[in-house]
């Protein structure tokens, strides 16, 4: 991996105390766990089914195995988790049209308009602060995203 010169090498130095060592054990411990939520995600699943359909075919193409079955089980997975996950992405923007109508947008949007020419998420240089931002969108439960993509569905 290579550095420039702003960014610093996140390993210890070697020094003698063991540093070097437990930084390792904690990455490789941290790439396990991410490894393990990525196989556990839809994505994931949908991953594992298409290399098992590309050995199944390679192992017909190879050895002359029939892979007929093992790919029409292996693609009916995949189809049931898209559709799992279609209906998961429906459910979601039923949701935030239901909690986004128009009149709840133009209020939030006004409170928002408010926040910003009272300066309150604002430098002293009067630029706005991504940490004040941040911190007011996650005291109101709802970020600035939220609020564009209500207001171009709204038409505001």
């Amino acid at each position: 991996m290579r550095y420039t010169t702003d960014q610093r090498d996140p390993r210890p130095a070697d020094d003698g105390t063991g540093a070097l060592q437990a930084w390792v054990v904690r990455e490789q411990a941290r790439q396990a766990e991410e490894d393990r939520r990525y196989a556990a995600s839809p994505e994931g699943r949908i991953h594992r089914l298409e290399v098992e359909i590309d050995a199944a075919y390679m192992m017909q193409t190879d050895q002359g195995i029939d892979a007929t079955e093992t790919v029409a089980q292996a693609q009916a997975e995949i189809d049931a988790i898209q559709a799992e996950l279609a209906a998961q992405g429906a459910a979601s923007k039923a949701a935030r049209q239901t909690e986004w109508t128009p009149e709840i947008t133009a209020t939030r949007r006004a409170e928002w308009n408010t926040l910003v020419k009272t300066g309150k998420l604002s430098l002293a240089n009067g630029q706005i602060s991504p940490a004040k931002v941040y911190e007011q969108e996650r005291r109101q439960g709802w970020t600035m995203a939220d609020l564009k993509a209500a207001v171009a569905r709204h038409g505001q």
